[in-house]
């Protein structure tokens, strides 16, 4: 497997995932919309999850053989300030903003996710 040519291929929903994320931004656990979001996103590529908390989610992916373990994780939540960008994927949740990147991090794992997936 060509891991930059897997990239590419979900590139449109790496971009599109962020800017939803960014525009649905949710408190520290209160994460009810994006944790939602997360696991409709698994089930669509049969990915078993297990709910941890209230708003949690963890995947598990086997490989085909035994062997090592890998954790992968993103934090899902977002800062408690105003979105003074100007872009078509503001944030609608007012006096809340994905300022600290964590829309990227969760697209990028759920990216991830796909590509171990295969």
């Amino acid at each position: 497997m060509n891991i930059s040519e897997e990239v590419e291929k979900i590139y449109p929903f790496l971009v599109s995932t962020r800017k939803y994320l960014h525009e649905h931004p949710e408190s520290s656990l209160k994460e009810y919309e994006t944790s939602k979001f997360i696991k409709q996103e698994l089930d669509r590529i049969n990915i078993d999850y297990v709910t941890v908390g209230e708003t949690g989610v963890l995947a598990e992916i086997k490989g085909k053989n035994a062997g090592k373990t890998i954790f992968l994780r993103a934090d899902m939540d977002a800062l408690e300030m105003n979105d003074a960008k100007d872009a078509d994927y503001k944030s609608k949740n007012q006096g809340l903003n994905h300022a600290c990147g964590h829309d990227a991090h969760t697209a990028a794992l759920l990216g991830a996710t796909k590509i171990l997936a295969i």
